[in-house]
């Protein structure tokens, strides 16, 4: 069993998560707009994804950022916050300002006008949708490449996870810009990702043929349809983490990765994480008002904006134009 591919077919799993939560949370009554037709399950469905979804992606990166430290990468501190700041800041903006800012204006999403939401939701982050996930990235990948020696032990390794439980629970006094907040908050997940790649084989022992022992994890999460705290928020995480974690074990023994689609989807994922969610903005305002079954309108949106955003990273890509979503 290798750690790439179960890393990435756990990011497989949560591409798919994180497009279908975007589409279902239309009908949780806090999205952009709110479908005439209410489902109750596709409410819940949204609860359960977001429980984890997030700091799942968050300790992927963690995961990847120690096997790379393993290796012998990132010690050249300024290089690495270079190739991020091409990586993450750079498509940020570039994305703030072409794609999100025109689609929430014209779309009547925001009483801001353009400039206006650029720089209040954009410029400093306070109202920049999925974008904040990129930019909270950057500032936990630069506390990580300062951190990357001690990460290297594990007795420091685990002083620096006890400090991160701290920041998590400190987090929500830091003012909400520039996605500081966010980072705080979700570090903790980082560095987690860093610990169960150093334990890999520990953690992920006995889980080759008993992948079906994680789901009564995941299965608790569904407490998260009641209102809780942060406290309780960072379990359902780590239980929904464990769940995706334990069923990607198990595939990657029954050799997933020799699908093509598997590769495919996440050599792209990125792209389809940046041009995703406006295209069902935009599917959802010309449909919102119709009579049309959750079921259908979801699935058909869920489909016709994965592929769309699927091939736009394709084609990006192919008029090499590749810099704009950090390839």
């Amino acid at each position: 069993m290798e750690k790439k591919d179960v890393y990435n077919i756990a990011k497989f799993i949560t591409v798919f998560l994180v497009v279908l939560a975007h589409v279902t949370r239309m009908y949780t009554g806090i999205g952009v707009v709110t479908p005439v037709m209410k489902s109750l399950f596709l409410k819940y469905v949204t609860e359960y994804i977001y429980s984890f979804h997030m700091p799942l992606f968050i300790l992927l990166s963690g995961c990847v950022f120690g096997y790379c430290i393993e290796q012998g990468k990132y010690k050249d501190r300024f290089d690495f916050i270079v190739k991020k700041c091409k990586r993450l800041v750079f498509p940020y903006f570039v994305f703030g300002l072409c794609y999100v800012t025109p689609v929430m204006v014209l779309l009547h999403f925001t009483k801001q006008s353009f400039w206006e939401y650029f720089i209040e939701g954009i410029v400093f982050s306070r109202n920049s949708r999925h974008l904040w996930y990129i930019l909270a990235l950057f500032w936990i990948f630069v506390i990580a490449v300062f951190l990357r020696n001690v990460l290297l032990d594990g007795k420091k390794l685990f002083l620096v996870m006890c400090v991160s439980v701290m920041v998590y629970f400190l987090s929500e006094r830091i003012e909400p810009v520039f996605q500081w907040k966010a980072a705080a908050s979700y570090q903790i997940f980082f560095f987690l990702g860093v610990c169960v790649n150093k334990y890999f084989d520990y953690v992920f022992a006995g889980w080759k043929e008993k992948w079906y022992l994680a789901i009564p994890f995941g299965l608790l999460i569904l407490l998260r349809f009641t209102k809780v705290g942060k406290d309780f928020y960072l379990l359902y995480a780590i239980l929904g983490i464990v769940m995706i974690l334990g069923i990607s074990t198990y595939l990657s023994e029954k050799n997933f990765m020799r699908f093509s689609i598997v590769k495919k989807i996440n050599n792209n994922g990125y792209g389809i994480y940046f041009f995703h969610p406006m295209i069902i903005y935009g599917l959802f305002a010309i449909t919102y008002q119709k009579s049309i079954p959750p079921m259908l309108l979801s699935t058909v949106i869920f489909g016709i904006s994965f592929v769309m955003s699927y091939y736009l990273t394709v084609m990006v890509k192919k008029l090499h134009m590749g810099c704009i979503i950090g390839d």
